[in-house]
């Protein structure tokens, strides 16, 4: 709180987006020279998530416009994504509990890592390797 006391709100909005733009650039140069799918996922998170990170006003809920790229990348990385989700939805448990949101946010995570578990088993099996996250999940 003290750092903030010392700037204006202009001065400090200039700051996040300074800050935010140093996050992104790296990974915008890279998809920039090596235009990939897979880089573009990955600027797609670094980006949301530099976004979350150095915001002028961050809520708890903004974790979720970090989440949606992310979800994009669970082909590429089930592991690290599963834990982001998880994780980005435990952050928002204070929220759910003051707004007696508890039971819906245990049986929703419930039904995630259920959902998981049948897309990492259809992963790995080999009938299903040339298919995408969602006809996975369909099927």
């Amino acid at each position: 709180m003290l750092f903030r006391d010392n700037f204006t709100n202009e001065e400090m909005a200039r700051i996040c987006l300074m800050c935010t733009a140093t996050a992104i650039i790296p990974s915008s140069i890279s998809l920039l020279f090596r235009p990939r799918k897979r880089q573009f996922l990955y600027a797609l998170v670094n980006s949301s998530l530099a976004f979350f990170l150095f915001s002028f006003q961050v809520h708890e809920k903004s974790i979720l416009i970090a989440a949606m790229p992310a979800i994009l990348t669970f082909p590429l990385e089930p592991f690290m994504t599963f834990w982001f989700l998880q994780i980005s939805t435990f952050i928002m448990l204070p929220l759910l509990v003051k707004d007696g949101l508890t039971g819906a946010f245990l049986g929703y995570s419930g039904v995630f890592l259920l959902l998981v578990k049948l897309a990492v088993d259809n992963l790995k099996s080999e009938k299903h390797q040339d298919m995408n996250f969602l006809s996975i999940l369909w099927n």
